[in-house]
């Protein structure tokens, strides 16, 4: 009996392991789920990201182009000053020179950075052509009407699930969705979107998200001990990932090119913003100081308008996908001293210091003579009404006084004064009396 009882537990045993063994084997939804993801994003990289990164890099070299022909533009100004109407045509010779050195000296510091800027940009395009190379390949293809087999993710995607006939939901799948295939072609692919899919943003896919991604797929990708779940796309995953990060340090680099000169390029803009207001130079490098400092916002005067993107709705696997639109306005300079504007998007911060020496101090009697000056104004036009109010009752209440005093006077007959008893008494006053 007991025989029979230990051969019924290691019959239930190994039956129970063919059930979990067969469950593991599967692809479950949420295997579905980060397959689908998976194919998104290797798509995304192959087709917008990449592309994204290059021609934002590229472009950090033509700002600093379009910085060097404003701060060119404001030099010319200077020798012209004398036709402005504005506070530039207030300037002595002195802060003239002054004016001159700091457009130069940010003129000097750009220039310095462009070469860099270039070099990243040209670096950039090479390696926007390796991963977006390596991210089709990962990505793959499916079957056209011009006859092509499906590769990389495409493959898994239409045959992992795919069987003869209607029952196309076979033993390797569990819970997934599938769709007819509309070549047919004895296949149905598993349907992303009826599975719950979302195609993320093309903004948020980076070289750690299609890491990620990955990581997800071999979590929940099925377990089986027999045919394995084809992976002839994982190499040109990875090293579509790799390129990707690589990609992602040379737009870091070419960033940097611009964020370092970029308190020279603000404070310059801060200094010829003040001037053609008709601000005292004085004032306007105060401006231009706050402006030159790390972390004063700015918002690339007169460059590309800024990027406002939507997100869209759109299917999985390349059959549509999240949409995009570019637009807004230019926007003007904030800094620590001001208020500025911006639409569409956030104002740039000044990535560094800029470091002018001495040329953005103004000097302390200067400073000082201004801010008497303003105290002056704001006291005069104080003081002057009070003192002209505080004449005005002087003057009532002596007249107000004389009347009563008047009042109590009396007057004889004749004319002649006489003494009338003080109104607290014992004093005595002269009064007039009449014959």
């Amino acid at each position: 009996m007991i025989r029979y009882s230990l051969v019924a537990i290691t019959f239930a045993g190994l039956l129970l392991r063919v059930v979990v063994a067969n469950s593991n084997a599967k692809l479950t939804k949420d295997g579905a789920l980060a397959l689908c993801k998976l194919t998104d994003v290797a798509d995304l990289v192959a087709t917008k990201k990449a592309d994204k990164i290059r021609k934002d890099t590229e472009g950090f070299a033509d700002e600093l182009k379009l910085w060097l022909d404003r701060l060119e533009h404001w030099l010319q100004t200077l020798e012209t000053r004398a036709h402005s109407n504005n506070g530039y045509s207030k300037l002595s010779d002195a802060d003239t020179k002054k004016v001159k050195e700091i457009y130069e000296k940010a003129k000097g510091k750009v220039s310095e950075q462009l070469p860099k800027a270039k070099e990243f940009g040209e670096e950039a395009g090479k390696r926007h052509q390796e991963v977006t190379e390596a991210a089709k390949r990962a990505r793959g293809w499916g079957l056209d009407d011009e006859g092509q087999n499906s590769s990389g993710l495409h493959q898994l995607l239409e045959w992992y699930c795919g069987t003869k006939g209607d029952n196309a939901n076979n033993q390797k799948c569990d819970g997934v969705k599938v769709k007819e295939h509309y070549l047919g072609r004895e296949r149905n692919p598993i349907d992303c979107k009826g599975t719950g899919s979302t195609v993320p943003f093309y903004l948020d896919v980076t070289s750690g998200t299609m890491k990620e991604a990955l990581e997800n797929w071999e979590r929940k990708k099925p377990k089986s001990d027999g045919e394995p779940v084809n992976n002839n796309w994982k190499a040109d995953y990875d090293s579509a990932t790799n390129k990707l990060k690589e990609l992602e340090e040379s737009h870091e680099k070419g960033k940097k090119t611009v964020n370092d000169v970029s308190g020279f390029y603000n404070a310059a803009y801060a200094l010829h913003s003040g001037l053609s207001a008709g601000k005292p130079l004085s004032e306007v490098l105060v401006e231009a100081k706050e402006a030159s400092r790390k972390g004063a916002k700015f918002t690339n005067p007169g460059g590309a308008a800024p990027e406002t993107t939507h997100r869209g709705v759109g299917t999985s696997t390349g059959e549509g996908g999240a949409t995009e639109t570019t637009g807004g306005t230019s926007t003007t300079i904030s800094t620590g001293t001001g208020t500025g504007t911006t639409s569409g998007t956030e104002p740039e911060v000044v990535g560094a210091d800029a470091d002018f020496g001495d040329l953005l101090e103004t000097s302390d009697r200067s400073a000082l003579s201004s801010k008497i000056k303003e105290s002056k104004v704001i006291l005069m036009a104080v003081l002057i009404p009070v003192a002209i109010l505080a004449i005005i009752t002087a003057v009532v209440l002596v007249f107000v006084r004389r009347r009563r005093g008047n009042a109590e006077d009396v007057i004889d007959e004749k004319g002649e004064a006489v003494s009338s008893p003080d109104k607290k008494g014992g004093a005595t006053s002269p009064c007039y009396r009449k014959e």
